[in-house]
């Protein structure tokens, strides 16, 4: 999985990224193409006869551990507003550079607590849950040495990702 972190980005050296997105989307583009499509197509690390041999990355993720929010209408805005603006541009471009071989995955939020469900249902009120192919999550203070608290956290957030139809999906 390549997770996009800004700091990273040449096209981006005053790390304003993602508020206001890839100035070069088409560079962006270059690296999901670089790796999602087979040996000898679109690939620039392996030349004919080479023993390099390219990777292969098949799921991308826009960023770790999105901006949530304070209470639970901050943070089912803030979910909304992930999954309609930068979360939507990003599996746009993905899907437009690796085609089918290009999975989305996220939200990749900071953990699956009671509290933090506000965020995944705005997140998926505002689309997500038709924009991955993959669900990913953090599990941090989901259960603190505590098993009920473990299987709280964890059925609850069974039940929202059923709630969306995306309860199939593969989870990271």
């Amino acid at each position: 999985m390549f997770v996009c972190i800004r700091r990273f980005f040449p096209w981006d050296p005053n790390n304003t990224w993602p508020g206001s997105w890839p100035a070069d989307w088409a560079g962006f583009e270059r690296i999901v193409s670089r790796y999602t499509h087979p040996a000898g197509t679109n690939r620039s690390c392996a030349q004919p006869g080479s023993p390099v041999q390219c990777a292969t990355i098949a799921y991308f993720e826009p960023r770790n551990e999105p901006q949530t929010g304070n209470d639970p209408a901050g943070m089912t805005a803030a979910g909304i507003a992930f999954a309609q603006g930068e979360f939507k541009d990003f599996a746009t471009h993905v899907r437009k550079a690796g085609g089918t071989s290009a999975k989305v995955t996220g939200p990749g939020a900071v953990c699956i607590n009671p509290f933090m469900l506000y965020w995944y249902e705005g997140f998926f009120q505002g689309g997500g849950d038709k924009l991955i192919d993959a669900f990913s999550f953090h599990a941090y203070n989901a259960v603190n040495g505590d098993l009920a608290l473990g299987r709280q956290s964890l059925d609850s957030l069974e039940v929202l990702l059923q709630k969306y139809g995306v309860q199939d999906k593969p989870r990271w």
